[in-house]
């Protein structure tokens, strides 16, 4: 569907505002007062305030948004001020989809896993955010947005009023459009540890692949034990049996690492499949 032109957001960033953004030596909470400059910068009409570290509070053409800057902090500094660009840019078609000049249509929703550092689950699991959502395992959720071409749009229950579709419904109606939109799932790795892919899908999806039932439940002679698995970023699916201690401890050591520094960070939490379920992993 078109967007409606949003003629208050600004199309650059200024350049000052860039270059201060650039500097290696700015710490989190300078960081967050620039994004909040940025804010500002594309919409001259919002009302901007910073609520913590990476989080920022929007009010815009009456829409009120919790923006979280964790990504683009995670940037390199030479690339940091355009991943906050890009960042701001999508407000605009988050506003209006607040304010329903963007529809999403059934065949577009999908279910994207995200961890509690994310902004938005934070706000759904506080009940101050109205996309739907609900805890897979640990610190893992499950939330519900529309596949835009060039970003994700969160799923309310006011859409699934519109779009009649019961919340018992919404996973499988989800898991069904995934399906149809993803590559054949391709496995990496060998030894005992392995990654799954998906190809030119923009590593999106690759931790929602623990939806996939058909992944984990049928029979397998690669692992050893129960499929033990970690997803600590949103292109990154670790997997390894229960019974490998080696592949648990790498696993686990993986998950750390790439959590600390990678982009998109999910879950340093690795996890057990037990009887079609995820349960968080506790190693012996």
């Amino acid at each position: 569907m078109t967007l409606l032109p949003c003629a208050s957001f600004a199309a650059e960033m200024p350049k000052e505002l860039a270059t201060r953004l650039s500097d290696a030596k700015i710490d989190e909470d300078r960081f967050t007062a620039l994004c909040a400059e940025a804010v500002r910068a594309a919409d001259p009409e919002a009302t901007v305030s910073v609520v913590a570290p990476f989080k920022v509070a929007v009010t815009s053409q009456g829409a009120k948004l919790m923006v979280g800057f964790e990504n683009p902090w995670r940037a390199s500094p030479g690339s940091r001020a355009q991943a906050v660009w890009n960042h701001v840019q999508q407000l605009r078609d988050v506003v209006q989809a607040s304010l329903g000049k963007v529809m999403g249509e059934l065949s577009e929703i999908v279910p994207l896993v995200r961890g509690e550092v994310e902004a938005s689950v934070q706000m759904i699991k506080a009940g101050k955010y109205n996309q739907i959502g609900e805890r897979l395992a640990g610190d893992l959720w499950v939330i519900y947005a529309f596949n835009k071409p060039t970003h994700f749009m969160p799923v309310t229950d006011a859409d699934l009023k519109r779009l009649k579709l019961e919340r018992a419904q919404l996973r499988a109606t989800a898991l069904k459009n995934l399906r149809q939109q993803i590559p054949p799932v391709e496995k990496r790795g060998g030894a005992g540890t392995w990654m799954f892919i998906l190809p030119k899908t923009g590593g999106n999806f690759e931790a929602s692949l623990l939806l996939f039932d058909e992944l984990w439940d049928g029979k397998s002679t690669e692992k050893e034990g129960d499929f033990v698995v970690a997803v600590p970023a949103r292109d990154i699916l670790l997997v390894t049996g229960s019974r490998s201690k080696a592949g648990v401890e790498k696993v686990s050591a993986l998950a750390a690492e790439t959590f600390a520094g990678g982009d998109h960070p999910i879950s340093k939490q690795v996890l057990i499949r037990r009887k079609g379920k995820w349960e968080t992993f506790q190693a012996q």
